[in-house]
């Protein structure tokens, strides 16, 4: 059995970018095995997937983020011991997918767990964060707003933790979500979000039953571009993704965002 396989949803994504992602993950001394799902409208990539450890998918068109990584998640016999959840602009040190499975072996009530991520600049990016309130984004989105609610909005992205040691979180980013495979159990991506919020509803769904932890001891790299600030379109495929995210869980009445919250912010008081 694998010891870490990983799926790459990919979307006209270009190849130099991809390639430097997948040689990333392969680069490591431990047992891997690598799953492409290609959701572009052609299959001009897979003659740049021949490593024996790589596998193609060709969708052959943009079934979302989501949907794309079930293709994978749904085959629970091609997960290796742990399944990472990639996306094609993460770089991924040589060291750091054995220094992570080391301290997710140790403890066991981890479910999913996500190291540092740095812009290539190796300024760090505040992804992880607790579980979002429709205040938390508008105040991401209406840039004057965090400097009025700057305590608010450090909150949100765990600017005041403690970086010295591991700690639980709310929320991984998709780019990065390393988990036991036997943790999934029967959990997938819920395939009504097509981009966007769908990792913060998957990662809500496995904190129910395990811990969500950020391992500062660890690095990746991630060239994010936050698009939906920038494209009408993916602008308002993410406002689509909110309204199904908060009609799901909750606008201004969720006991257990709040419960979790509170919990994840008294560890750096």
């Amino acid at each position: 059995m694998y010891n870490i396989t990983a799926t790459i949803v990919t979307y006209n994504n270009s190849y130099s970018m991809l390639k430097k992602a997948m040689d990333s993950f392969l680069s490591t001394s431990l047992n891997v095995r690598l799953y492409i799902v290609d959701n572009s409208p052609n299959d001009k990539i897979k003659d740049y997937c021949k490593d024996e450890r790589i596998e193609y998918y060709f969708v052959g068109k943009n079934i979302g983020f989501g949907a794309g990584h079930n293709i994978i998640l749904r085959q629970k016999e091609k997960l290796g011991v742990y399944h990472l959840i990639l996306n094609p602009d993460i770089i991924i040190p040589k060291d750091t997918l054995s220094v992570l499975l080391k301290y997710y072996e140790k403890n066991t009530s981890i479910g999913m767990m996500s190291p540092r991520i740095f812009f290539p600049d190796n300024s760090i990016q505040y992804l992880p964060k607790i579980l979002p309130s429709p205040l938390n984004l508008v105040i991401r989105f209406i840039p004057f707003l965090d400097k009025i609610f700057y305590k608010t909005s450090n909150n949100y992205v765990l600017k005041n933790a403690n970086y010295n040691k591991p700690f639980n979180i709310g929320i991984l980013s998709g780019c990065f979500m390393l988990i036991k495979s036997d943790k999934l159990e029967n959990i997938l991506f819920d395939e009504h979000f097509f981009m966007y919020f769908e990792d913060f509803d998957f990662s809500r769904r496995i904190g129910k039953k395990y811990d969500l932890i950020l391992y500062p001891n660890a690095h990746i790299y991630h060239d994010y571009g936050r698009g939906s600030h920038k494209n009408i379109r993916l602008f308002i495929t993410f406002i689509k993704s909110l309204f199904i995210y908060f009609n799901k869980w909750g606008w201004f009445h969720d006991k257990y965002r709040r419960k979790i919250n509170e919990k994840i912010l008294n560890q750096f008081k």
